[in-house]
């Protein structure tokens, strides 16, 4: 099993770098295509540039086949790891009328910038698939997600993952929830990657744990590390990656690793 989703997420990467290095010679055709020339080199550069947005077309089919293989495989390895949790959240004994409580688990895409990225190439939503009783919302839905989280039983963990403006709203969630109005909610588990905006590199006392991604390639973009508002209640973990900003998310590393500490935190609280 384990080396079945190695196999994944190697053609996972190796398809997302194919998909970068089209994109970027898409971007390249386009800016040929702009400038004034003869109307024979015109056509012929307009069919080349149809040639590679069919190539385009063909990437993204291939490297959405192969994130859901991915998604197939890790299924099967959490379900071979929920039955040794009992008993659990995920799998509460029915048979007494108990109600089944599930943790709130919650992924946070960020904003689609010049086209970067794409439902296809949302790492944040394909990772929402594979957790068990994971919600999707895009960063602009701080209250939904909010109401969502005030509907999670008291006993159940709150994990947040967000990248990009996804981040930026997990931590202003987290800061939002952090009062007496809102119940002073804890969130167990919040995991940012690369957050975009202001204000989010101090993480609050609600806080449990933080591990934040984050790079230096992309200097206007790059967020940076955070720290714990107060170190007493909450751990901060930094972890720097050689990677470009739209990268972080569709990373099989980031991804893998971003699961097991999910599981680790449902683990541990049900």
């Amino acid at each position: 099993m384990s080396s079945n989703i190695e196999n994944s997420f190697g053609q996972l990467a190796q398809a997302n770098t194919q998909q970068a290095s089209l994109s970027t010679t898409a971007l390249s055709s386009k800016s040929l295509a702009n400038k004034k020339t003869s109307h024979a080199d015109d056509v012929a550069q307009k069919v080349q540039l149809s040639s590679r947005s069919k190539e385009i077309v063909a990437s993204k089919a291939k490297l959405d086949d192969v994130q859901k293989q991915m998604v197939k495989e890790i299924v099967k390895l959490l379900q071979q790891k929920n039955v040794e949790l009992k008993p659990t959240a995920l799998n509460l004994n029915k048979e007494y009328g108990q109600p089944q409580k599930s943790p709130g688990i919650f992924f946070i895409s960020g904003f689609d910038y010049f086209g970067l990225t794409s439902d296809e190439a949302d790492g944040i939503l394909h990772m929402s698939k594979v957790v068990p009783d994971a919600k999707h919302f895009s960063w602009d839905n701080e209250e939904k997600i909010i109401r969502a989280i005030k509907k999670v039983p008291l006993d159940m963990p709150i994990v947040l993952v967000g990248h990009s403006f996804g981040g930026d709203a997990a931590v202003s969630i987290a800061n939002k929830l952090n009062s007496i109005d809102q119940g002073m909610r804890k969130i167990d588990l919040l995991i940012t990657l690369d957050s975009v905006g202001f204000d989010n590199d101090i993480i609050p006392e609600n806080v449990v744990k933080n591990i934040n991604y984050f790079e230096d390639k992309d200097f206007l973009i790059s967020d940076g590390p955070n720290a714990a508002r107060d170190n007493r209640y909450t751990t901060v973990i930094n972890e720097y990656k050689q990677l470009h900003h739209q990268e972080l998310d569709n990373s099989p590393d980031i991804q893998r690793e971003t699961i097991n500490h999910i599981l680790e935190v449902v683990q541990q609280k049900t």
